[in-house]
């Protein structure tokens, strides 16, 4: 029997699980446990600090036996440990063995499932674990002892742990709100009612940039009077009133993003920063950053994070031969089409590197190595977009403004190439590409203030050659690649990174000297990146049991020399690739 155990966030009941959990035969093979969030009296009976590692032990302790069977299945047994019934199926299976479980969870509950790790870990320790957490929360502010945050920063010795995946979002703290105004007379001149709401007479209106009003349809799914108290906003009496936008949806289903305006909260910036556990060196990683402006506030076409989760389950669960491939083809599917839910609004784009909040366990810089691979655009960033109707030069100047006054004699050039190059010249762009391109290989790990506007230049017009020239992708990664191999990418990322870690070598390292030396002898080919890719993953496997200080250099090495051997020799691309 496996076990799949999904814990709630703070104050979200969930209730979306289980109409997105449609993946898992009921051939009982797979048996499920919905636990409440902890505002919940049975869980932890606070919704502001919560004893996470606390109920963790009580509830691991009590639905677990060490025989590795359900210790319990009486009703008010499992409901004293936050357990919801009728969301539950594992009445009757105390006799079953549990072969592997996945723990999956919103927020404070994806921070739950680390806490029940460690103690599954004490418990049982021969049961497989699977991780999928969503948006893992702990709610402090420092990362101090005896906080959420501290009790889960270093799982590194849960052998238990097979497969994790963490799906982060990309938060800026900020807030949207729309401006929404009550007056008791429709008013004759409404250009300072331009892109807000008006609320006359009880009858609600939306004043475009033509300074013209359009009525609008109340949502009939909630009670107009309720949701007008709740915002505080008395239809009898003028005034201006500044809604949040996920509040304006209970209002109306209409949707403007040029009504809505940005403010950023140092409190979300403090207490809702995600953390990244540090995982043993057995259990496979799978990082998702997804776009989301809070952790309370998503746009329309921007994920949530359930699908994306669901989608993790269902590949673990596949990986064990418990749900089809179909099905996890289905659920891919599902998380991909949250971003053109609403096809006349774009997807939501990233935030500039600078604007993304930190996060616990992982360098802000290095978040968008995992850029979800699903998101249509994911290449761009916002704030940083060229706009087609202006010259690149135009765009870069802009850009320019925040950047250092003095330029290195490789800017200059970039700069020169800018000034000649046409928009919609696929010769001259692919040129500038890739002179972009190896701006960005030659200034890694160099302090520039200009990096991600160069990154952001390459991106647009990598944007702009794919998306409205049609040039293949393929070429455009072949062009990534003939740069990094010319440039000697890999071999002098591995020298610097192993230079730092020790002076001293095994044989293992040794040997992997020699793979990078040959590979950047050789001819660029599958073959010898194969090679390469073949002598990388011998090397974590013999240091899997180690301490060696080159572990996490050598692990950021393979995955990209895995992406570059996706792109480079694939010619079919179900899912967007990075750079």
């Amino acid at each position: 029997m496996h076990l799949v155990i999904y814990f709630c966030g703070t104050g979200n009941p969930g209730n979306s699980f289980p109409g997105q959990y449609d993946y898992v035969p009921n051939d009982g093979n797979v048996r499920t446990v919905f636990v409440k969030g902890c505002e919940q009296p049975e869980v932890c009976n606070s919704g502001l600090f919560p004893d996470l590692k606390g109920f963790a032990g009580r509830f691991t302790q009590q639905l677990v036996g060490k025989d590795k069977k359900i210790a319990t299945t009486e009703d008010k047994e499992l409901e004293s440990i936050g357990i919801r019934l009728d969301r539950t199926d594992i009445q009757g299976v105390g006799d079953e063995e549990i072969e592997s479980i996945t723990l999956c969870g919103y927020s404070r509950g994806a921070v739950t499932c680390f806490e029940v790790a460690k103690e599954l870990n004490k418990i049982a320790p021969t049961i497989p674990v699977d991780i999928v957490a969503d948006q893992p929360v702990p709610g402090n502010f420092y990362s101090g002892p005896g906080s959420n945050v501290a009790s889960i920063s270093d799982c590194s010795n849960l052998n238990n742990l097979r497969n994790v995946s963490i799906i982060l979002g990309a938060y800026t703290g900020a807030k949207t709100s729309v401006n929404l105004s009550v007056k008791l007379e429709m008013p004759e001149d409404l250009t300072q009612y331009q892109n807000s709401y008006l609320l006359v007479n009880n009858a609600l209106y939306y004043v475009g940039a033509d300074a013209k009003a359009q009525p609008l349809e109340f949502n009939r799914q909630y009670n107009t009077t309720e949701i007008l108290e709740f915002l505080k906003i008395n239809p009898e009496i003028e005034g201006k009133h500044s809604v949040p936008t996920l509040a304006m949806n209970y209002l109306t289903t209409h949707y403007a993003l040029e009504a809505q305006h940005e403010s950023t909260d140092p409190i979300h910036r403090g207490f809702f920063s995600q953390v990244v556990p540090k995982l043993p060196r057995t259990a496979h990683r799978d990082l998702i950053v997804i776009p989301r402006e809070s952790h309370h506030q998503n746009p329309h076409n921007t994920p949530d994070g359930g699908e994306h989760m669901h989608m993790q389950v269902a590949k673990y669960l596949h990986k064990q031969a418990l749900v089809n491939e179909e099905d996890v083809q289905r659920k891919t599917e599902e998380a991909r089409a949250v971003y053109t839910q609403h096809q006349h609004i774009a997807a939501k784009q990233f935030p500039a590197i600078s604007q993304l909040q930190s996060f616990f366990g992982l360098e802000k810089e290095k978040a968008y190595r995992y850029v979800d691979k699903l998101h249509p655009n994911g290449h761009l960033r916002r704030g940083m977009t060229w706009n087609r109707g202006e010259t690149l030069i135009n765009w870069w100047s802009k850009q320019d403004e925040k950047a250092s006054y003095f330029s290195s004699q490789l800017t200059k050039d970039l700069i020169k190439t800018i000034e000649i190059t046409e928009s919609n010249n696929v010769e001259q762009l692919k040129t500038l590409f890739q002179e972009a391109d190896s701006w960005l290989i030659a200034k890694e790990n160099v302090s520039t203030s200009r990096y991600y506007q160069v990154e952001s230049l390459r991106n647009n017009i990598y944007d702009q050659l794919v998306n409205t020239l049609h040039v293949d992708k393929v070429e455009l990664y072949q062009l990534n690649y003939q740069n990094m191999h010319r440039m000697g990418y890999f071999q002098k990322h591995w020298t610097e990174g192993s230079s730092h870690a020790s002076w001293f070598k095994t044989d293992e390292t040794r040997a992997l000297d020699r793979a990078f030396e040959e590979h950047a002898k050789a001819e660029p080919s599958e073959e010898s990146d194969r090679a390469l890719l073949q002598a990388l993953e011998t090397w974590i496997e013999a240091k899997k049991g180690t301490q060696s200080k080159r572990y996490d250099l050598v692990v950021e090495i393979t995955e990209h020399l895995q992406d570059v051997i996706d792109q480079s020799y694939t010619q079919t691309h179900q899912e967007q690739q990075t750079l």
